[in-house]
């Protein structure tokens, strides 16, 4: 549908809602300067002002072409209030994925320094003179403290921002138009009720993605993650087979070179008196 454009479908909207956004974050977060947490609230703040613009990149992506300009696009105020809840929880949901682990690793006070700072006999320090008990027990403690930020972050993305990513763009889908059509047909009665309360319109979408759902939609990002590596690992190794036939020898020597140099800075480092 839409022939050879269609294949770039959305990426208009999309191009002009993130550089909105982009820029009006960094512009309210560089005069306010509140630090990470300002950042957090100036995103989600920005996130609420451009609700109308991501609903235009949501209708670009599910609807068939139209031949209306961008503000004949956009749709009413009124009609915009139901996505206040659901437009909030999104910006939060994606700053919690990256916030919590972040304090999750300053709590377990994570760092590229973290075996240097142990003092020697404490029980998470690794020296030359612990037993292999002792080192073994510190390194999977310290491989638990690093699996805990993955972890969270993990957590956090599957039971909160993935599905108020799913509510927000089944909402902005429902407020489609009535004189525009999907690409895929939907019951916009079986997303959410005939309820006007905002309240009732956000649970409802929510609450109808169960688990089934959520784990097609992560099988369906698992592969989408797959077939972005295996494109990565052919390109990768068709670049490399270009690199060899363009100038093989050379790369081997500045490759041993390069290996050389980095033997004796090691050498040097070790020489060092402490």
């Amino acid at each position: 549908v839409g022939g050879f454009r269609a294949r770039w479908r959305g990426l208009g909207a999309s191009i002009l809602y993130h550089a909105l956004h982009g820029f009006v974050t960094n512009l309210l977060a560089s005069f306010l300067g509140f630090g990470l947490l300002g950042n957090a609230l100036c995103y989600i703040f920005t996130s609420l002002a451009l609700m109308r613009v991501h609903m235009i990149w949501t209708h670009s992506m599910i609807a068939h072409p139209t031949n209306k300009s961008l503000f004949a696009r956009f749709v009413p105020r009124k009609q915009c209030r139901v996505l206040l809840l659901p437009t909030l929880v999104h910006p939060v949901a994606q700053q919690a994925t990256f916030i919590l682990p972040l304090a999750v690793a300053i709590a377990m006070g994570l760092g590229p320094d973290m075996m240097a700072s142990k003092p020697h006999g404490h029980p998470d320090s690794i020296s030359d003179d612990a037993s292999p008990h002792k080192q073994g027990c510190a390194m999977m403690l310290n491989l638990l403290r690093l699996l805990a930020v993955p972890t969270t972050s993990l957590f956090v993305a599957l039971a909160v921002l993935l599905p108020a990513s799913v509510t927000l763009t089944r909402l902005e889908a429902t407020l489609l138009p009535e004189d525009e059509t999907t690409l895929v047909p939907f019951d916009r009665e079986a997303i959410v009720s005939e309820e006007i309360n905002p309240t009732v319109r956000g649970a409802s979408p929510w609450r109808s993605f169960d688990s089934a759902a959520r784990l097609r939609l992560v099988k369906l990002y698992v592969k989408m993650v797959m077939a972005q590596l295996a494109v990565a690992f052919v390109g990768f190794h068709v670049v490399l087979a270009e690199m060899y036939l363009i100038g093989g020898e050379r790369i081997g020597e500045l490759a041993k070179a390069l290996g050389e140099v980095a033997r004796e800075a090691h050498k040097s480092e070790g020489s060092v008196p402490q």
